[in-house]
């Protein structure tokens, strides 16, 4: 069985693919300079092309931008990965307790190796705000067009552009949980959906969800008057 501590040397071995597995210094050096050189993309030019990149483009040179820094920069994390479980087959799942990833030893050195991983990327984008904030303008957009999209519904194949969107509370039930009032022929309908298919509801049902949400605002608001606030949330 191979053993976490021959990589705690210097010396660098290899997995069962001729790949060769880096200690966790020679990774840390590694990361460094992966990062370094790839600070050195970043130029005056480089940035004004990103900030003047449509959302569009920007997905897909996000996609891609990151998915070569994973590649490269967590290469040696699979090879460490690949050496310590040698020819144990990750899918035999009947097998998973004697997976040696799982000694604590292993995971130990590999939450080290991925801890070297994510310092270096985390100070990169420091080094780097404007990636991040164009990535967080693109998550909004995203979410914008996704609630325009919403909006857009089809209720006994009939087009309609809802006028309002609201949420439905199920206890115990996770789908169906969005309402929407459309104008049909000059009158303000209520849809509702039953297991994803949407129909026009009856203004009762609504009235009896009002009832329901009072009933559990009522009986969550006495638990709450009830409490000695002592109780501390344990953590994960």
């Amino acid at each position: 069985m191979i053993k976490s501590n021959q990589l705690k040397g210097n010396n660098s071995m290899k997995n069962t693919s001729n790949n060769v597995v880096l200690t966790l210094a020679q990774y840390k050096e590694f990361c460094s300079s992966y990062f370094e050189e790839k600070q050195k993309q970043v130029t005056p030019e480089f940035k004004q092309l990103i900030n003047k990149m449509s959302y569009e483009d920007y997905s897909t040179w996000q996609r891609n931008f990151f998915a070569d820094i994973h590649n490269i920069a967590r290469e040696p994390i699979k090879n460490y990965v690949s050496f310590v479980r040698g020819d144990y087959d990750p899918l035999n799942f009947k097998e998973d307790r004697q997976d040696p990833l799982r000694k604590p030893e292993n995971q130990e050195l590999l939450d080290k190796y991925v801890a070297v991983y994510e310092e270096k990327i985390s100070d990169f984008l420091k080094r780097n705000s404007f990636i991040s904030e164009k990535s967080e303008g693109l998550v909004a957009h995203q979410k914008a067009l996704a609630e325009e999209a919403s909006m857009n519904i089809v209720v006994e194949d009939k087009k309609f552009r809802a006028i309002k969107k609201l949420p439905i509370l199920w206890e115990g039930w996770e789908c169906d949980s969005t309402a929407w009032i459309v104008e049909d022929e000059g009158q303000k309908k209520l849809v509702m959906s039953n297991h994803g298919s949407l129909y026009f509801a009856d203004k009762d049902e609504l009235k009896k969800k009002i009832q329901e949400y009072k009933d559990v605002l009522s009986q969550t608001q006495e638990a709450f008057d009830m409490m000695d606030n002592t109780a501390k949330r344990p953590k994960p």
